[in-house]
């Protein structure tokens, strides 16, 4: 049994432990900076909070979240002390990389650095810490915190396929519980304790005994419940659309994406609006909640009379034209230039929306959750089909043209017969 000095009390799991090596890891300072100290003024949701208020939680208490729960799930399996701690320190140290507005910042990373959160990760493990004073080696451990090293430490964290959207873990499990607490829908019924006593190791692979698939079940569609109402509502993907182009020009007129990616989300804030220009108008506008609105709305062919668009027209595309437009999310320098044609058309500051592409066929949608019977292991797609994701993602997936509200009428009145996104193919 692992040694607390400390305990914090969390909303969701009560009273959290602190070993040593925990305390000096969350207390751990270098030149002023405190990597994980950075973390309390890090959003975990981003701007998920401008459609729900209360959704102000950080990735600071869910990194400690997921260390207790990794922490649990390695007793569980009979890890030695030893390991059960290297758990707890990989989970804590897991989300250590990201930046202001976590994932709503990783476009603009990715395209000016090539890079994700999770390489940030490696590497403010191993350039800030020097975990061999704990017993452990930092570059091992860095592996282990972002999934890389498939051992069963990274598998607690991640499952056995690197951050698979169709896994039961530590990650997985703690934001899943606390995301619906924290935005107040109340729509999942996650069993902790009974998934968490399900967990078994069979040779070095992680699997749940097969009494859980009915509990695991329930996880996965609280996720899929969690991702329609919370994480890809309208107001928050607009937001956040607005926050990329406001850091992505911010970055190419001169700004250091190094020294922003260490600062919370309000210092964040406060140095794109002192720095001005298009960013500045923008987080301006998102500090007073004035964000865009949607005048036309992409969705696949079949699917634009279900769940019906309130406010804005609907136009059908075929998936070749949803896979090119699709490219618009990462290729931000072609996505600035089609918007800005579109603003000097229409007169006003044109953003396209194009939220996180999903898996739209079930031939590459894999899950990581596997389950044993006690002789043999199985996936969860040999009990549960995975046809329903698929057909849910074809059915809610949209790319929308944003305007401030004070032009929507007037845009819509201009755009009103013409075939916006397919005019936007043709320029790609």
């Amino acid at each position: 049994m692992l040694k607390y000095h400390k305990w914090i009390v969390d909303t969701i799991h009560g009273y959290i432990g602190l070993t040593k090596a925990e305390i000096g890891i969350l207390d751990h300072s270098s030149n002023g900076f405190s990597p994980m100290q950075r973390l309390r003024g890090v959003s975990q949701l981003g701007w998920v909070s401008v459609t729900y208020p209360t959704a102000t939680h950080t990735r600071f208490e869910h990194s400690l979240g997921t260390m207790y729960l990794a922490g649990r799930i390695a007793e569980n399996i009979g890890l030695s002390d030893k390991l059960v701690q290297k758990a707890r320190i990989a989970a804590l140290l897991h989300d250590v990389g990201h930046g202001p507005f976590s994932h709503d910042s990783e476009t603009v990373l990715r395209f000016f650095k090539g890079i994700s959160h999770e390489d940030m990760t490696e590497r403010i493990i191993n350039g800030f810490y020097r975990l061999e004073d704990y017993g452990f080696k930092t570059r091992e451990v860095a592996k282990e915190a972002v999934g890389k090293k498939k051992d069963i430490v990274s598998q607690i964290l991640f499952g056995v396929e690197e951050h698979s959207r169709l896994s039961i873990d530590a990650d997985f499990l703690d934001y899943i519980v606390r995301d619906d607490f924290y935005c107040g829908v109340r729509i999942t019924a996650v069993d902790l304790t009974r998934i968490i006593r399900s967990f078994r190791k069979v040779g070095k692979q992680l699997v749940l005994s097969s009494e859980a698939l009915l509990p695991a079940t329930s996880a996965i569609n609280a996720r899929n419940h969690l991702a329609l109402r919370v994480y890809f509502h309208k107001t928050s993907e607009f937001a956040e659309s607005m926050w990329i182009k406001a850091l992505y020009n911010a970055v190419k007129e001169g700004l250091d994406l190094d020294r922003v990616w260490l600062m919370g989300d309000f210092e964040a804030l406060h140095t794109l609006g002192e720095f001005g220009g298009v960013g500045g108008a923008l987080v301006s506008r998102l500090r007073k909640r004035d964000v865009n609105k949607w005048v036309v709305v992409g969705k696949l062919e079949g699917y634009t009379k279900v769940f019906p668009i309130k406010r804005a027209r609907c136009e059908a595309l075929e998936m070749a034209e949803v896979k090119k437009l699709t490219k618009l999310r990462s290729g931000l320098e072609l996505k600035e230039e089609v918007e800005a044609a579109l603003s000097k058309e229409l007169k006003t500051d044109a953003i396209i929306c194009v939220p996180v592409v999903p898996t739209f066929d079930v031939k590459g949608l894999k899950s990581s959750l596997y389950f044993s019977d006690g002789e043999n292991i199985s996936k969860y797609e040999d009990f549960m089909p995975l046809d329903n994701v698929v057909e849910t993602n074809k059915m809610v997936f949209s790319i929308s043209l944003t305007v401030p509200s004070k032009d929507r009428k007037r845009v819509s009145r201009v755009l009103e017969r013409k075939k916006v996104f397919k005019d936007i193919v043709s320029r790609i």
